[in-house]
């Protein structure tokens, strides 16, 4: 089921992007949901991926056709089956043990 986005808008990026402080954290705004579009299929998912949280090994990379498959993801979509839902201390625990 797609749920609709909430109007976010590219001047909120700069509260929003303070969330996440870790060094290790990249983040990118992507007004046109490009990104969004592209783990659909590689997730499996009936619409774009949003409100998604990847985790990926240190030595993965993005190549020019796909995007890499996270080791790892949680979210917050309603009847997705194919990772378990946001749960921040999991998240953050899985996190630690990844690239070490």
């Amino acid at each position: 089921m797609w749920v609709p986005t909430r109007g976010a808008e590219e001047g909120h990026v700069p509260e929003a992007s303070r969330l996440a402080s870790d060094p290790r954290v990249r983040q990118y705004w992507d007004g046109g949901n490009a990104l969004g579009r592209a783990y659909e299929s590689e997730l499996g998912l009936d619409g774009p991926a949003w409100d998604v949280y990847f985790l990926f090994g240190p030595h993965q990379t993005w190549n020019e056709t796909a995007p890499p498959k996270p080791v790892f993801w949680m979210h917050q979509l309603y009847g997705v089956t194919q990772a378990p839902t946001l749960d921040a201390a999991a998240f953050a625990s899985k996190a630690e043990g990844i690239g070490r």
